[in-house]
């Protein structure tokens, strides 16, 4: 395993990546890849426009998807490997343990981006650029589309059965519901005040291991993550303006895509203590939907021009089981999903001991099992130094 490596310590790569922030342009073990290098013709309406590409390690040979930084990109092609069921290696060479994203090489990849142009095409001209069209139309996970109808095909009832028309919950309801299950207005305004904790527990990623963790974070920017496996602990962290890891090999600074990535575990973290970020906006969807055979109330909203939110709400207990955020690209919308389970007072609020996060790039995706979370801890501020 740590023969194909190639720059990443395994335990970043491997083992913690769900938790820690490995750099998106470097090289990935070859059962575990998921990066790119091809990505959108221009960002997404509203999108800031990053140098990611101008960058001595930046992703090469981007002509598409262009304006992402390196973590957007990555994410980006994800949704596409994820679309189509393949891994990176159907369209980007990998030859002797090393992936060569910025090659043409392969023709799987020379179509591929004439496919992705199609659907940036068709998004402007028929979607007055919403992300409407995506590879995942079509492809359902499979590398070719099915164009045909299948035969025979089954008789259609008559009338055509047309489901009722539910008039839909109000929302204001919902989130009453909710902030009454988690301890009333009370506790909801103490999670409001919560301005630093601290997590210890388990995080088990896609490889199945599960490995002790240990979190302290002070809002807005500074964290602190240790993850211990057979080869000793592992840190990680962020003081505001530097961030850096500790292993075996020493101290060193992270680069910008790792920071990148180390301020999304934040926002994945801050989810056990803020699970409800906002409570204006929403609405409330006609029908429920199902989850681990529940009912649940969704309740969506745009939170702004190009991310939207979804929040599911358990329809008996009325907590939230599960969050689901879209961001817009020009070749369709890219999902994250959060899962919420297990919830425990935890100083006077209810909050969730298992959260699951789940993205397009399986490899970072993680459990992670609670055991102890204190509020408001007090924490010193050399802590988030190396």
């Amino acid at each position: 395993m740590k023969r194909i490596l190639s720059a990443i310590p395994l335990a970043l790569t491997f083992l913690i990546s769900p938790l820690f922030a490995a750099d998106p342009n470097q090289a990935q073990p070859k059962p575990e890849a998921g990066k790119s290098a091809d990505a959108p013709k221009e960002p997404a309406k509203g999108e800031e426009k990053k140098d990611e590409a101008k960058r001595p390690d930046g992703p090469k040979n981007v002509q598409l998807l262009t304006g992402l930084s390196a973590l957007e990109l990555q994410r980006t092609m994800n949704m596409v490997r994820a679309s189509l069921g393949v891994h990176c290696d159907f369209c980007h060479v990998f030859k002797d343990d090393k992936w060569d994203f910025a090659s043409d090489d392969k023709q799987s990849k020379r179509e591929a981006r004439e496919m992705i142009r199609m659907v940036i095409d068709l998004n402007h001209a028929s979607f007055h650029d919403h992300p409407t069209v995506s590879c995942f139309t079509c492809h359902r996970g499979a590398i070719r589309p099915v164009a045909l109808v299948p035969l025979p095909t089954p008789a259609p009832p008559f009338p055509t059965p047309v489901p009722a028309r539910v008039e839909p919950p109000k929302a204001p309801d919902i989130l009453a519901k909710y902030v009454a299950a988690v301890g009333g207005d009370a506790a909801l305004a103490r999670a409001k005040t919560v301005r630093s904790y601290t997590l210890t527990g388990t995080v088990t990623g896609f490889a199945g291991k599960a490995l002790p963790f240990a979190v302290e974070r002070r809002l807005p920017d500074s964290v602190r993550i240790e993850v211990t496996d057979e080869d000793g602990k592992f840190m990680q962290g962020f003081d505001g303006t530097r961030g850096w890891m500790h292993d075996a090999k020493g101290t060193r600074d992270l680069a910008p895509p790792q920071i990148e990535r180390l301020r999304e575990i934040m926002d994945a973290l801050d989810s056990m203590v803020h699970p409800v970020t906002g409570t204006e906006g929403y609405r409330a969807r006609r029908n429920k939907e199902k989850i681990n055979e529940r009912d649940t109330i969704v309740l969506d909203r745009n939170v702004d021009t190009h991310h939207h939110e979804s929040l599911y709400f358990d329809a008996e207990s009325g907590l939230l089981v599960r969050k689901v955020v879209l961001t817009d690209r020009s070749i369709g919308r890219v999902p994250e999903q959060t899962d919420f389970e297990d919830y425990r007072d935890a100083g006077g609020i209810k909050l969730p001991f298992i959260v699951r996060a789940s993205y397009v790039d399986p490899w970072i995706g993680a459990t992670r099992k609670v055991t102890e979370l204190h509020l408001d801890a007090d924490i010193a501020p050399s802590r988030f130094q190396p």
